[in-house]
């Protein structure tokens, strides 16, 4: 049976952009752009928790966007494989919290999922293969005391992520089926024969 290498990361790194449609009090579209970080909480643990930074532009007024969201994991398709080259939908939702300066939005709560397409290679950053994975997420930002209000938006990005027991360069192939090392005589002492470790049991 093979680990599922996705369920959470230990580390992300992000570059995504998108469009939108604002709600009342001014309707219209929006357009944003940022990066996304992300680490476990503690040591290959989960959840995997995510800081995004970015610029939008909402109701025709620039601003700043800061959010923390945690990545919950809920579908993965297909599962877990042998091969860590085959690709796979990994499916998170993201609730969290902002904060929004610039045109009036100012704090906010986030319902967000993140449809992400890896592979096991490459999130463990094996040799050989890439380490970007394309991603999209779908996101309401919801105004605290004005629920109405707010906006929708698409993201599209690439994401270069390690899973939750790699580390860069690890070779996956090799770690989902490990094998004992060979048993070997210890050295020759000086003048003298090789000991033999079955010759002593």
């Amino acid at each position: 049976m093979q680990d599922d290498l996705s369920n959470f990361l230990a580390l992300l790194l992000a570059v995504q952009a998108g469009v939108g449609l604002a709600s009342n009090p001014q309707p219209g579209t929006t357009a944003h752009g940022g990066i996304k970080l992300g680490a476990a909480v503690r040591y290959q643990q989960p959840p995997t928790v995510t800081l995004d930074l970015g610029y939008d532009r909402v109701a025709s007024h620039n601003g700043f966007a800061t959010e923390l969201s945690a990545m919950l994991p809920v579908l993965r398709t297909p599962g877990p494989q042998a091969d860590p080259k085959k690709n796979y939908l990994r499916v998170y939702v993201e609730p969290g919290v902002g904060y929004h300066a610039g045109s009036g939005l100012g704090g906010y709560a986030s319902a967000k999922a993140m449809f992400a397409f890896f592979s096991d290679r490459r999130l463990g950053a094996a040799e050989g293969g890439g380490v970007w994975s394309p991603y999209a997420e779908l996101q309401r930002r919801l105004p605290f005391g004005h629920w109405r209000d707010g906006d929708t938006r698409v993201t599209f990005g690439i994401v270069a992520a390690i899973c939750n027991r790699c580390t860069p360069h690890t070779d996956l192939s090799v770690q989902a089926s490990p094998r004992a090392a060979p048993r070997r005589d210890p050295p020759a002492p000086r003048g003298g024969p090789a000991p033999s470790l079955r010759a002593s049991r």
